[in-house]
């Protein structure tokens, strides 16, 4: 016990959030001695927080719970309330963080190609999945592609294993961007492939979420990377200062080979997302693997997110390559370049891999890449979409929104994975009206949680969704951590993006959008499996809740949004 104690007091999380404390401690201070000065600083406190709060209520950005918090903390503690809002209203991004955000944006739109074509195809085949594939690429300039495969894993064991096949393959470069990295088998086995690849002369760098690292990785770990040739950056690093800035976490899950393959979904690198490890029963989690075009969607968001803290000019050719599509372009070279015979050709491969998996690049005119594929995702007939939100989203808020459009155009059924169920009105209206309309809307979230406030938060959403006729069942085996949302056999999403707050406004978050492929019907009878491990919450067991849990997780609610 005595070490566990030592253990804690010592950690870099505890000695932050102690002189945080007292920086709050402090400001609370100066509020109380100035408003018990005199009775006329107190009556201009009390006037000048009531202006304020109507001035937070008249302003148009910002959703109404949000606003109401700092409201009531205005209200309460005049001078305090009116110094912490002054203070942090306008840190959801720091201000240098925004302005290399804008101008990597900037240059991601300069680069993302024009999908006019794909979007005619779409708006024939499905328009309610062109309307939401559009709305997408307005707002996150990330396209909707073809000529890519995908390949849905149901655990985090699954995953794991494709990664390692997959890193091991490496020949150009590696990004990968995590939230948490955790000391370990999973974390060791990728470290040990990073530091034989970066030897092997593979650029490698890796991108790391300080905050979500702050128990498992000490201050110094990217210096420890540095020492094997990796590159390193560490995701908005905490200070012991008071900011909400530090809300501003990565949440992505991203890992890109050679610009060809991608991953992503809700597994970090720690041993429970593999079970290795038993912390909260059975960890049941979900990645994707997507090889080819939309492959470029993935290395734009990595880069975007590298160069935040790296101010640098990059040139992002090297990372795109254009994966040249070998029915295409076999017969241009046939036209093109004249070939006496079939003996020639075949003698000229002779010692080579086969035409049909290798394209000749030096025959190419204004070839634009020096990367040679096996292309076996050629005229693939998946629509693949991966898509980014940050914090800077104020008056779209993307990740949500890709939920709720999903909700508003299904027909028959809607199946949903979450850890976390904290829903914003319009989130909670969306699903709630997909149900009246008798669309078999279901959600699976924890039978056992990892964070007992937010459970009890969650718990709360349920008496009024199942009213509705919303279905709602708990994972018996454990903890479920999947981000998948499912939808009349036609499309779904899976990713990193939570149904909760912190996803949706605070968060850097990544997912993909499937259309056309037959991983939706994968998720959907992965959906069933889990639910038939599950147990149906019934309108009866959520009025069970104590009156006290429900006051207490009314009051947390209320404050969520800031948090």
């Amino acid at each position: 016990m005595l070490r566990f104690l030592k253990k804690v007091i010592f950690s870099r999380s505890f000695m932050t959030a102690l002189l945080i404390i007292l920086q709050l401690g402090f400001y609370a201070l100066i509020g109380s001695v100035l408003i018990e000065y005199s009775t006329i600083i107190q009556v201009i406190a009390y006037v000048l927080s009531v202006l304020l709060a109507i001035y937070i209520l008249s302003l148009k950005n910002g959703s109404i719970d949000v606003k109401l918090p700092w409201v009531i903390i205005i209200i309460l503690f005049p001078v305090f309330g009116s110094i912490f809002y002054f203070f942090f209203r306008n840190q959801r991004v720091r201000k240098k963080v925004r302005k290399n955000l804008e101008a990597q944006a900037y240059a991601t739109k300069k680069i993302s190609h024009s999908p006019e074509v794909i979007y005619e195809e779409l708006k024939i085949k499905n328009k309610d999945v062109h309307n939401q594939s559009y709305y997408i690429y307005k707002n996150t300039n990330m396209p909707i592609y073809k000529n890519t495969v995908s390949t849905y894993f149901e655990s985090g064991e699954k995953y794991f294993d494709a990664l390692v096949e997959e890193l091991n393959k490496a020949q150009k470069f590696i990004f990968m961007e995590y939230f948490i990295i955790k000391q370990g088998k999973m974390w060791s086995t990728v470290f040990n492939i990073l530091k034989e690849k970066a030897k092997e002369g593979v650029e490698v760098r890796l991108l790391y979420d300080d905050f979500g690292c702050i128990n498992d990785l000490p201050q110094s770990y990217k210096k420890h990377v540095e020492k094997y040739g990796i590159k390193c950056e560490v995701f908005n690093p905490i200070y012991p200062i008071t900011t909400l800035a530090h809300n501003n976490r990565d949440h992505r899950k991203i890992v890109v080979i050679d610009g060809i393959v991608g991953f992503t979904g809700g597994i970090n690198l720690a041993d429970e997302y593999i079970n290795v490890i038993n912390r909260f029963g059975h960890w049941k989690d979900t990645g994707i693997m997507i090889k080819g075009d939309a492959v470029k969607s993935f290395s734009l968001m990595f880069l975007e997110s590298w160069h935040i803290y790296r101010d640098e000019g990059e040139d992002y050719s090297p990372y795109l390559p254009e994966l040249e599509i070998i029915e295409q372009t076999a017969p241009q070279k046939k036209k093109r370049f004249k070939r006496k015979n079939k003996k020639q050709r075949e003698k000229k491969l002779k010692g080579k891999k086969s035409f049909s998996e290798t394209i000749d690049i030096a025959n190419i005119p204004k070839a634009t890449s020096k990367f040679i594929y096996k292309n076996d995702w050629a005229n693939s007939e998946e629509f693949i979409q991966p898509y980014m939100t940050t914090p800077m989203e104020v008056d779209e808020i993307v990740g949500r929104n890709v939920y709720v459009n999903i909700l508003n155009s299904a027909k028959d059924y809607v199946y949903i994975t979450t850890p976390y169920l904290i829903l914003d009105p319009e989130l909670e209206e969306a699903i709630i009206n997909a149900a009246k309309r008798s669309v078999d809307v279901r959600i699976i979230t924890p039978g056992i949680p990892d964070k007992k406030i937010v459970f009890a938060v969650t718990r709360s959403e349920y008496t009024n969704l199942l009213k509705h006729g919303v279905r709602i069942f708990e994972y018996t085996p454990g903890f479920i951590h999947a981000k998948n949302v499912v939808s009349d056999d036609t499309v779904a999403t899976i990713g990193s993006i939570n149904f909760d707050n912190r996803s949706f406004y605070h968060s850097y978050e990544c997912g993909i959008f499937l259309y056309n492929s037959d991983n939706v019907e994968i998720i959907r009878k992965d959906f069933i499996k889990c639910e038939n491990l599950s147990q149906e919450i019934t309108l009866k067991n959520a009025n069970k809740i104590p009156l006290s849990t429900r006051i207490k997780t009314s009051l947390f609610r209320l404050f969520i949004p800031l948090m």
